[in-house]
């Protein structure tokens, strides 16, 4: 007979489970549990710190052009949700079954009552996205030749209404575009080698150079307000060819 059986104390087996958890007894694992609870702290710190991070890039940057309301709404229904998927879902549903009470589900229904209500707000006040199809006309402008330098080419006017401007040419040369700004100074802008520019941004009054390759001024063109705001400058060059 064993000496463990001649005093009575009773033998442990490594591999059965004694329900001593959290004791230095054999089936015991309090570190294992307190590395459980320490990751999912962590796990819960990390999504709420994604979470409002996400956010207040969103309120920074507004990538969506939401009004203050429906960003509101949909932040905190969202806010809700996740609070409850993480609080309350695996006691609902999970292996936590036994921590339920009616206090815990009042509280269950509540948070996702105000998170789905949040969430209908912020459908409701979320505004549309419409894609809005212009047509844009063109009106030529008139071109002058530059036969005594820049010094007679007017100035561009310090302020005036946004417009467009397009340059159109027949060949296949080459030309340069600059901005001759309010100090009788050129900026370059562009160089354009097909027939057609694309439509740049200027505004009524500004004055546009054409040079050849070699920067020698060639025409200019003043842009001005055609009666809408979709109606584009037509800078032909050379300003005598009649472009349809």
């Amino acid at each position: 007979m064993s000496d463990s059986r001649k005093r009575g104390k009773p033998t442990f087996h490594p591999d059965e489970d004694y329900g001593n958890a959290g004791t230095d007894m054999p089936g015991g694992s309090s570190d294992e549990q307190d590395a459980k609870d320490d990751r999912t702290v962590k796990a819960l710190l990390l999504g709420f710190m994604c979470f409002f991070l996400g956010w207040i890039g969103i309120a920074l940057t507004d990538p969506f052009h939401w009004g203050d309301d429906t960003m509101f709404f949909c932040a905190f229904g969202s806010f809700c949700l996740l609070l409850w998927c993480m609080a309350f879902f695996p006691v609902l549903f999970g292996k936590k079954k036994k921590y339920r009470s009616d206090l815990k589900g009042c509280f269950s229904l509540s948070l996702l009552g105000f998170g789905a209500l949040s969430l209908f707000m912020f459908f409701v006040t979320k505004p549309e996205t419409r894609r809005v199809t212009v047509t844009y006309f063109y009106k030529s402008i008139e071109g002058h030749a530059i036969t005594d330098g820049l010094g007679f080419v007017p100035k561009s006017q310090s302020t005036g209404r946004k417009v467009i401007i397009s340059f159109h040419k027949p060949g296949d040369f080459s030309i340069r575009l600059y901005r001759f700004d309010q100090a009788g100074e050129l900026q370059f802008d562009s160089e354009l080698s097909s027939k057609h520019s694309p439509r740049l941004d200027t505004f009524e009054g500004e004055t546009w150079v054409v040079t050849d390759m070699d920067d020698k001024p060639l025409y200019y063109y003043v842009a001005g307000y055609k009666g809408a705001w979709n109606v584009i400058n037509r800078a032909v060059i050379p300003p005598a060819l009649k472009v349809p």
